[in-house]
């Protein structure tokens, strides 16, 4: 019996160490994701010159997942950290430490970087950087930040509710994702709230994973679920009602197999490779927020620069390349005084 405790403990610690290399390799793929975005047709300025099928199907694939994934890695350490460690239990504090950590960069990048860059390109109106950018409606890769705040916001005083009934839990996620249904395109997303709605049910399902503490030894069998249920939600058109809600059901388990999916497969990786070994892994974690901050202006630029002239497979490429050394280095350059590293929401 003792032997098996100490093995579920190991278990439970290697899993939040973990967490860091999931987080990593989770940036990386939402770099990936934007490197390839531009090839659906609907992405910057989307007027690709080669057509990439391929391109296409690979980037909705990877958009299926790789943000719920950093949802329910924050719902899973959320976990850990208020019941494990008995953190969180003042409500001010716990919010005042989630907006430094997301609203002072949001602001502080939407301002120097996202504003300028995207004036360049699109020479917007003001109304349009007002409402997309100062109002957060759309204010590019920086969405992520408001809305993880208001899944925190709302999570902060709703937590001890779904931590007495799995119930109650299940009906804040499905509730929030019909009234994102509901809302979503209907009503402005201002500050991403509308957006956070459809993320409850991944952070809470992150949140209950750490409590049972989900195995990860069938890892293919989360990611056979997951390419099946992707083929079925590209598959299922959306004219009228019945395909349509059949499509937003699908979409809804997709969402949360996929994320598990990323979950499992890299704890099983984390598990294999003995990361903390490797130098330039620890170098790109300690680096993955200001590289989520400012990699993908990097890549409007090569793409301009590149459309039509190469292939689309090497373009994306040269975007995933140059977008992960551009910001490593942008991010290289903020964390070496106290107060930049704080603007991009470090210690």
């Amino acid at each position: 019996m003792k032997k098996t405790m100490d093995r579920h403990s190991f278990s439970n610690q290697a899993s939040i160490e973990n967490c860091i290399f999931i987080k990593t390799i989770l940036m990386l793929l939402v770099i990936l994701y934007h490197s390839c975005v531009y090839w659906t047709g609907n992405w910057f300025t989307k007027d690709p010159i080669f057509a990439s099928e391929s391109l296409s199907i690979f980037s909705r694939w990877l958009n299926s997942f790789h943000i719920y994934g950093f949802a329910f890695v924050s719902g899973y350490i959320y976990a850990f950290a208020k019941n494990e460690l008995g953190k969180y239990s003042n409500k001010k504090s716990f919010l005042l430490g989630k907006a430094k950590r997301l609203l002072i960069p949001f602001i502080f990048v939407v301002l120097v970087w996202v504003i300028p860059l995207q004036w360049i390109f699109f020479h917007n109106s003001i109304a349009f950087i007002i409402r997309n950018y100062l109002l957060a409606e759309n204010p590019n890769q920086l969405w992520f930040l408001w809305m993880l705040f208001d899944v925190f916001l709302v999570v902060c005083f709703t937590v001890d509710y779904f931590d007495k009934s799995r119930i109650v839990a299940a009906m804040i996620s499905i509730g929030g994702y019909g009234i994102y249904l509901i809302l979503f395109g209907r009503v402005h997303n201002y500050f991403q709230i509308i957006m956070a709605m459809q993320y409850f049910s991944v952070f809470i399902a992150g949140y209950y994973s750490r409590r049972t503490e989900l195995q990860s030894n069938k890892w293919y069998v989360w990611l056979i679920i997951d390419l099946f249920l992707f083929y079925m939600y590209e598959s299922i058109p959306t004219t009228g009602l019945f395909l349509k809600m059949m499509h937003y059901a699908i979409g809804f388990i997709l969402h949360l197999v996929g994320a598990v999916m990323a979950w499992t497969t890299l704890q099983v990786i984390a598990s294999k490779v003995n990361w903390r070994e490797y130098r330039f892994l620890k170098m790109l974690s300690s680096y993955s927020m200001p590289m989520y901050l400012f990699h993908q202006q990097i890549i409007y630029f090569t793409i301009v620069w590149l459309n039509g002239k190469v292939v689309p497979w090497v373009n994306a490429g040269i975007n995933f390349m140059v977008a992960v050394g551009g910001s490593f280095f942008i991010g290289n350059f903020f964390m070496r005084w106290k107060i930049t590293r704080i603007l991009i929401g470090e210690k």
